[in-house]
């Protein structure tokens, strides 16, 4: 079975690094050699000469290539990336995440056990050091969403999800190489571009696999840990990834329309709430409702992503085999 690991990235040298190391670290199985292929997008940092010093190395039990693809923007690398693996299996994986020891020979085994499934996710931990504040962990009734650091775990037995189940981000999910032809490229008006904050253009690709009858099975046996970032626990980045995630995961179900009558009433009842707030735990989610809030209304100007799925474009990659 040929199995490609892709990562796509912007600017995170370091944490870079620190995911290849902890996936060159990883068991693998005997009978998989994979591939690992980095798409470095719009990079003025020194991620190509770390991607280059990389290549000149003789990886044991690896095959690796590298692309740069100069157009802004994680839809514009994974479109510029998918089209030219020659898989059975792609495996996504976020350039701030974090490989355990079992992780490929848990994917195997999923594989060899689920050979229905078109898709396969599995769990997002963050990978707490113990120096974060308190209220990340909240979860009573001021619980912070959306949550700064991504933790994706929603079911503690395996199953098969449908479109009514918590879809799963592009941080710990392979595709077959079925859907890859199948499905298109991810949207170019959602994700994240440069240090920007939006998403939702994996929510979309899966969502559109499912519509088309592809099958998503989620093992939480499948695990990576996220970095925490000690600047994603300050308030100014939490109302912005509330505003601009909620923008973009509203516009994947949006039909056209105009903001319906609700979100204002929600949107003056937060806004009530913030200002009759005495403590800081009911102020912080206030205000990060009113935040997200607003970008589910600006959601409905901007209206649904379009349909038109550009392939991407790269330059030519640089392999060692």
């Amino acid at each position: 079975m040929k199995l490609t690991v892709l990562i796509c990235t912007h600017n995170r040298r370091e944490l870079l690094a620190r995911t290849v190391d902890s996936l060159f670290a990883a068991e693998k199985p005997a009978q998989i050699r994979p591939q690992l292929v980095i798409a470095a997008n719009a990079c003025s940092d020194d991620t190509h000469d770390y991607l280059g010093h990389l290549a000149s190395q003789r990886l044991a039990d690896w095959d690796f290539r590298w692309l740069p693809v100069p157009t802004p923007g994680k839809s514009q690398a994974l479109n510029a990336a998918l089209p030219g693996l020659d898989t059975d299996w792609v495996v996504l994986i976020d350039d701030d995440h974090r490989i355990p020891d079992e992780f490929l020979q848990r994917i195997d085994a999923v594989i060899q056990s689920q050979p229905e499934a078109d898709l396969i996710c599995g769990c997002v931990r963050p990978d707490w050091s113990g120096n974060e504040p308190d209220w990340v962990h909240e979860r009573g009734k001021y619980r912070i969403y959306p949550v700064p650091v991504p933790h994706f775990e929603p079911f503690d037995q395996p199953r098969e999800l449908n479109q009514n189940d918590p879809i799963p981000g592009g941080g710990n999910l392979m595709l077959s190489a079925r859907v890859v032809r199948a499905n298109g490229g991810f949207s170019t008006d959602l994700g994240p571009v440069a240090d920007g904050l939006a998403g939702s253009e994996d929510t979309d690709y899966v969502l559109r696999a499912l519509a088309t009858g592809f099958k998503l099975y989620y093992d939480p046996s499948i695990v990576q840990y996220h970095y925490v970032d000690p600047t994603r626990l300050k308030l100014g980045y939490v109302l912005r990834k509330a505003y601009e995630r909620s923008c973009s995961v509203t516009r994947v179900k949006t039909d056209g329309s105009r903001p319906p009558r609700h979100l204002w009433r929600k949107l003056a009842n937060y806004a009530l709430g913030g200002l009759f707030a005495f403590n800081v735990k009911r102020a912080r989610f206030f205000a990060v409702r009113v935040a997200a809030t607003l970008g589910e209304i600006q959601a409905y100007k901007l209206g649904p992503p379009s349909e038109n799925l550009p392939a991407g474009n790269a330059t030519e990659p640089h392999e060692i085999r």
